[in-house]
């Protein structure tokens, strides 16, 4: 993708899961239509990083390209637009032909350097020009829309609903089909595919349920049979971050899901998927904060901006991994100028088990 941050929930969780190729063979072979499929050959399927969705739709939308031959050998490109409003928009279908056009676009530059490259190739190895030049074409796009919003999709299926123009001159109107996936009238027997495709379509499409709770944990169920695969408990950790974005559940939800749902759902297990999901958050929000710090340090000076990144990764995580940070601790890691003892602290938030002992295991730090 571009260097946009995806910062809205559901795109971030769409972005991390169809990322992966084979989630998104997965997607592609099971909620297609068959027709369009059974001319694919899916084994060469790869994500194009490029992305088309606009910077100020960045909230609502998201949005990844894939490129796939077809049996003849021709390449088709898929694009996936994963709509996530809570209400429709029915201008979405004229955004997808924006979207379309400049995919087009890119292909021509692309084709533009190619052809400059092989007409000097063969220039320089005493070729006529044009040699082994083909005529430029440009690949067919398979539009794909997601849609997980609370009602029913029933946006105009056609382009030509969105102008006010009479019927004659209905042939200067563009017209074009795509493929809809809409989640919110999925039953939950037609949700189909590899187990982390099931969870992310389960979890998606009852995100505003009531009955999230319950549901989330069947997810986590059909999880519970790998628990030894690491990839299995980041997207545990995936997941359930995602999963307490929404408004009625947060933070809380978070500690209650960890703490009860974990060891109810995976048994033995729970405490140490816990530890691992806890440290990989605590991990993520090191890295994040190690950025930002990177970046200060380039406009204020290197040292005071990694110092700063560390603080910050310290508060994030244990914020995340305890819900917990007093005043008193905030103020003395602001007023930390050593290194190694904020290294120090990193340490002890992933070791310690609760929020206690990570106090006494300061105190012992403050008064060396």
């Amino acid at each position: 993708m571009d260097k946009r941050q995806v910062v809205n929930p559901h795109a971030n969780l769409f972005n991390k899961v169809f990322s992966n190729n084979d989630i998104t063979r997965d997607f592609i072979s099971h909620y297609l239509p068959e027709s369009k499929v059974e001319n694919l050959d899916l084994n060469t399927l790869t994500l194009d990083r490029e992305s088309f969705v606009d910077i100020t739709l960045t909230s609502t939308q998201s949005d990844l390209v894939f490129r796939v031959k077809q049996k003849d050998g021709k390449e088709l490109l898929i694009y996936i637009l994963f709509e996530h409003k809570s209400f429709l928009d029915r201008w979405v279908l004229f955004q997808l032909l924006g979207y379309i056009v400049r995919i087009g676009e890119r292909e021509r530059e692309i084709n533009a350097i190619d052809r400059k490259n092989k007409r000097k190739y063969n220039l320089e190895n005493g070729l006529p020009v044009n040699t082994g030049m083909q005529r430029e074409c440009i690949s067919v796009v398979l539009p794909v829309i997601i849609y997980h919003g609370k009602k029913e999709w029933n946006v105009d299926e056609k382009l030509s609903a969105l102008y006010c123009t009479p019927d004659t001159y209905l042939n200067y109107i563009p017209e074009f089909d795509y493929e809809l996936v809409d989640l919110s009238i999925l039953k939950d027997h037609q949700i189909k595919g590899d187990v982390y495709l099931r969870v992310t379509i389960l979890v998606m499409k009852n995100y505003y349920s009531d009955e999230f709770d319950e549901i989330f944990e069947q997810a986590l169920l059909l999880l519970a049979h790998d628990l030894d695969a690491w990839p299995t408990i980041q997207f545990i950790a995936v997941i359930t971050l995602y999963s307490s974005s929404h408004k009625s559940r947060g933070q809380q939800w978070v500690q209650s899901t960890i703490e009860q749902t974990y060891p109810k759902v995976f048994g033995d297990k729970g405490g140490n998927v816990m530890n691992d999901v806890s440290n990989i958050w605590i991990e993520q929000g090191m890295k994040e904060g190690m950025e930002k710090g990177m970046e200060k340090g380039m406009e204020k000076g290197m040292e005071k901006g990694m110092k700063k990144g560390m603080k910050k990764m310290l508060i994030d995580a244990l914020t995340v991994k305890y819900n917990n940070i007093s005043q008193s601790i905030n103020h003395f890691i602001q007023s930390i100028k050593d290194e190694e003892m904020l290294q120090k602290l990193h340490r002890e938030v992933i070791l310690c088990n609760t929020f206690s002992e990570f106090q006494h295991k300061l105190a012992t730090i403050r008064a060396s």
